[in-house]
């Protein structure tokens, strides 16, 4: 199968818990039934993130007319214009820089700097001959993306940073670099951050350098994300993948029987994950477990959030061929977000 079938699959209220699970913290979630937001966009929905449940970002695929971007803001869904073309696979509306600004990355080699106070959007293209497939920002002025070139059979993973000023092509490990892309990036602060991309690479940044880390799967691992006290990746092709580490080792928790896990997100009440032909899982003191609610698509899903409310918000659509179509929006939890 080729690597742009790879690159196009990467690519619940969990509501109040029982028998916490002391190591991670999670607590056994219980789930409610979701709503469908959208599932015929025009292009596919790629990612979702935050700061609040009346502050939600949702980027996607370019049906024509430039990058889907929609922002949320607690009561109606409102288009954001960014004058540029091409598909958007990540952004970054959390953290402590989500006050001013709005994080974005696509193709081109290009990360959009969306400026809250000004909705202007300023473009970065970093190398045109790369997908950026992740960003993170620990500040205004610390921001990391991930990417490579998943339509070539060289090397070509990379990691870039911005300062602020200007953006600089960090130094990696040989295997890291060797690999066709980096996929995701995040972290806990400026000197702990992880990213994870093809092959099961695993890089971790200290404030100093970036270091290699055995992930325990030579699986493609498509996201990264995590609490105080534990990170969590996922991936796989086909089947599924989950790889978690509390401070040492990275261990293998890949529920039985689990199809290809696209994104996972720590950010609310449980881990949650979702993946192809409509997958959702949560993380309880258990361990990872199918929704009970789902799948209430048949496409894919390649991105879920959690917001601080406890709503959970998930997005994908047709992501196995060209063009990615299809865009779909749901949404778990005690709120009633209306249809886009």
């Amino acid at each position: 199968m080729s690597a742009r079938r790879i690159a196009l699959l990467l690519l619940l209220p969990l509501a109040a818990c029982t028998d916490k699970d002391e190591e991670t913290g999670d607590t056994s979630p219980t789930t409610d039934s979701w709503s469908l937001l959208a599932e015929d966009q025009p292009a596919a929905l790629l990612s979702v993130g935050g700061t609040a449940a009346d502050d939600v970002w949702v980027v996607g695929a370019d049906a024509g007319s430039g990058p889907t971007v929609l922002h949320y803001d607690g009561s109606a869904w409102t288009p954001v214009d960014t004058a540029t073309q091409g598909d958007l696979w990540w952004v970054a509306a959390e953290g402590p820089s989500s006050a001013e600004t709005v994080w974005m990355s696509g193709a081109g080699g290009r990360v959009l700097e969306l400026s809250r106070a000004t909705g202007v959007t300023v473009e970065h293209v970093l190398d045109p001959a790369i997908t950026v497939f992740g960003v993170w920002a620990a500040a205004e002025g610390d921001v990391w993306a991930v990417g490579g070139n998943i339509e070539s059979a060289d090397a070509s993973g990379q990691v870039w940073h911005w300062d602020g000023a200007a953006w600089a092509l960090a130094t990696i490990p040989a295997e890291a670099s060797g690999a066709l892309a980096l996929y995701k990036v995040w972290g806990r602060s400026p000197t702990d951050v992880y990213a994870v991309g093809t092959g099961g690479v695993g890089l971790h940044w200290d404030g100093a350098a970036w270091a290699s880390f055995a992930t325990g799967t030579t699986r493609n691992l498509f996201t990264v994300h995590g609490t105080d006290v534990a990170v969590w990746a996922v991936g796989g092709f086909a089947s599924g993948t989950v790889v978690t580490s509390t401070g040492g080792a990275w261990a293998d928790e890949t529920p039985a029987l689990a199809p290809q896990l696209n994104g996972v997100s720590a950010s609310g009440p449980v881990p949650v994950a979702v993946g192809i032909q409509g997958a959702v899982y949560a993380r309880g003191a258990d361990g990872w477990a199918p929704d009970p609610a789902g799948p209430f698509t048949a496409y894919d899903l390649h991105a879920v959030w959690s917001d601080p409310d406890g709503g959970t918000w998930t997005v994908g659509g047709k992501l196995a061929s060209f063009p990615l179509d299809h865009g779909v929006l749901a949404y778990s939890g005690d709120a009633d977000p209306p249809s886009l």
